[in-house]
């Protein structure tokens, strides 16, 4: 079902009443990709009862194929071309191809048999012409059936275009044109209505993919329980599905390696502000107002006042998505060295530009973290403790910070991913010291005691490498060394502890 898109389904409609009282009508539908055209063509096309229903779909690869859609348009009436007039039916059958006497005929002449052609199938049933991707149809084609949707105004005969913005299409001047915009919040949860998402993250996709209503299923299909319930932070790059990366990337490979370097930077970039992008351009050996102003005229980006942004939020996802990991690595450490004034984002560029081991760099990460959590940042002290962990070569301290990521993610509200970085720590066969095993044990005792299953927690207690996978235990040990741990635990690591656990020291 169609959300959103009361006003163009009631031109729809309105057109196509019309034609059942016999007039005639033009309609061209204009957007990005995934806004929402083939859909509307669709609903269209399902409401036509009693209509005759011709539809063609441009193909960028047959562009150059001349008069393929007006074949594909008008073979179905072929059957009729007797009773249009002799020179006409001639002009038309030399274009297509279906006959082999006389020497082509102009464009006027093609055009006036297709506009007799559907004239006369109109007398019989209503019929609605449904072209899709019309950037792409061959450009005879183009010619002829604009002409036909121009002069049929007395015939009961609809055309519905659609076609996206920033191609190259043929003027539509007498096409009634709908721009279609992206979806309301309100519409965004009807769209996401069989899934459990709350106000604020409907809110946040809205404005990351402009209300793109495919971008937000695509994105909405990658995320987590958690992150659709906004328990758990979502990623700073929304993903994006392979088609809507294409369609808002064609012909990027026409641009400059400095432009492509700067959409790539850009995407980088963790605010709009051009002035770390420039820098890091030129540290690159390309001349930022070149390469900037080339993307710009490509339709990516969008340069005012100092100021940076992607014309629309899924270019960028899009740039980021199709980047290789060594581009995405070498795009965050040149902003990081542009961000030298700018401490705090600069170590997170540096994170995320990091191979193998780094300790100054994790234990900078580890302050960053600490100072999150003091202001009840959990899901951003969370992933910062995680990749302290990732980047500490000494075993204890990477163990102490995974144990806090763990912590954090718990407090977040992010179960998933809580029990995801426990494995890592939890097990005996880790090696992890065991005091950041009994922080750990406990974190995941408190979640099952809050969101899990009652008997769960207990079992916890044990300190078995396998019983924090809520398997049975049954073991009956106390194991001390857990509940000696757990009194640090708690003065330590939890801003409230739970007023009654299982694993309190008795």
């Amino acid at each position: 079902m169609l959300v959103g898109r009361e006003a163009e389904l009631s031109a729809i409609t309105s057109a196509l009443d019309a034609a059942r009282g016999g007039r005639g009508s033009s309609l061209c539908l204009a957007g990005p990709p995934g806004i929402g055209k083939t859909s509307l063509l669709d609903a269209a096309e399902s409401a036509t009862t009693g209509f005759h229903c011709l539809r063609a779909t441009g193909v960028e690869s047959e562009f150059a194929f001349g008069h393929a859609s007006l074949a594909e348009i008008i073979t179905p009436l072929r059957d009729r071309l007797s009773q249009i007039p002799p020179p006409q039916r001639a002009a038309l059958e030399i274009a297509m191809g279906w006959s082999a006497g006389g020497s082509p005929s102009g464009p006027f002449l093609v055009g006036a048999a297709t506009v007799s052609l559907l004239s006369l199938a109109s007398q019989e049933l209503p019929i609605l012409v449904v072209i899709d991707d019309l950037q792409w149809i061959d450009r005879e084609s183009q010619t002829v059936l604009l002409f036909a949707a121009r002069r049929m105004r007395h015939d009961a005969v609809v055309f519905l275009f659609a076609r996206r913005d920033g191609e190259t299409a043929p003027e539509l001047v007498g096409i009634n044109e709908f721009r279609l915009s992206g979806l309301t919040a309100t519409a965004s949860a009807a769209l996401l209505s069989q899934r459990l998402t709350t106000r604020t993250v409907i809110e946040r996709l809205v404005t990351e993919t402009a209300g793109n209503p495919l971008a937000i299923l695509e994105a909405a299909k990658g995320l987590t329980p958690e992150q659709l319930r906004g328990s758990a932070p979502l990623p700073s790059v929304l993903p994006v599905g392979q088609r809507l990366s294409a369609g808002f990337l064609a012909h990027q490979s026409d641009l400059s390696a400095g432009a492509r370097r700067a959409l790539v930077i850009a995407a980088a970039s963790m605010d709009h502000a051009a002035g770390p992008v420039v820098a890091a351009l030129h540290d690159e050996g390309f001349d930022p107002a070149v390469s900037l102003a080339e993307a710009e005229q490509f339709g990516a980006l969008i340069l005012t006042d100092g100021s940076l942004t992607f014309r629309h939020p899924l270019i960028r996802a899009a740039v980021w998505q199709q980047a290789s990991a060594a581009d995405r690595r070498s795009a965050h450490h040149c902003i990081a060295a542009a961000l030298v004034d700018r401490p705090a984002a600069s170590i997170r560029h540096r994170a995320e530009a990091a191979i193998g081991f780094d300790d100054h760099l994790a234990a900078e990460l580890h302050r960053l973290a600490v100072g999150q959590r003091s202001r009840s940042g959990y899901a951003a002290s969370s992933a910062l403790f995680e990749r302290a962990a990732q980047l500490s070569s000494a075993t204890t301290l990477a163990a102490d910070a995974m144990a806090s990521a763990v912590e954090d993610a718990v407090l977040s509200g992010d179960v998933l991913r809580a029990k995801k970085l426990a494995g890592t720590v939890a097990d005996d066969s880790t090696g992890s010291p065991q005091q950041a095993r009994a922080r750990v044990l406990f974190g995941l005792g408190f979640l099952e005691q809050n969101s899990g299953s009652v008997p769960y927690p207990r079992r916890h207690c044990c300190g078995r490498p396998r019983a924090w996978a809520r398997e049975p235990c049954g073991c009956g040990r106390s194991s001390s060394w857990l509940r000696s741990a757990t009194g640090w635990v708690r003065r330590r690591a939890w801003p409230t502890p739970p007023k009654r656990s299982p694993l309190s020291p008795t």
